[in-house]
């Protein structure tokens, strides 16, 4: 009776487990617009060709949507660990102006920074 209940358990682990890029792609073209914004950024360039390197390259994927909490689109910039997405950056995009903004959610700051302000703090830091 073990026998069969260790393969099922695995099985059942396997497929509870979401793959890491399930309902992660863009919707249209505005969030496509979005998410290459982001992904250009030097600094996030930067990151993930560190990362890379380690063998997980960010997944940057749209949180929520332009309308479903306000009028931004909530943007994660990501690693797959093997069991969960862990976020290394957050932004905010505006969705009629593309303007971005960083959120500082490392430390309880979740007042959108533009883009200038979060490069100068970087730099300071």
């Amino acid at each position: 009776m073990r026998l069969l209940f260790i393969p099922i358990f695995l099985l059942i682990l396997v497929i509870s487990r979401p793959a890491a890029s399930q309902n992660l792609k863009p919707s249209n073209k505005s969030e496509e617009k979005v998410i290459q914004m982001i992904k250009t950024l030097p600094e996030i360039v930067a990151d993930n060709k560190y990362m890379t390197k380690r063998g997980r390259p960010y997944i940057i994927y749209i949180e929520n949507t332009a309308g479903d909490l306000d009028n931004y689109y909530h943007v994660a910039v990501s690693e797959d660990n093997g069991s969960k997405l862990v976020p290394h950056f957050r932004f905010l995009v505006k969705a009629k102006t593309y303007q971005i903004y960083y959120v500082d959610f490392w430390n309880d700051n979740f007042k959108p920074i533009p883009l200038k302000v979060w490069r100068k703090r970087k730099i300071s830091m």
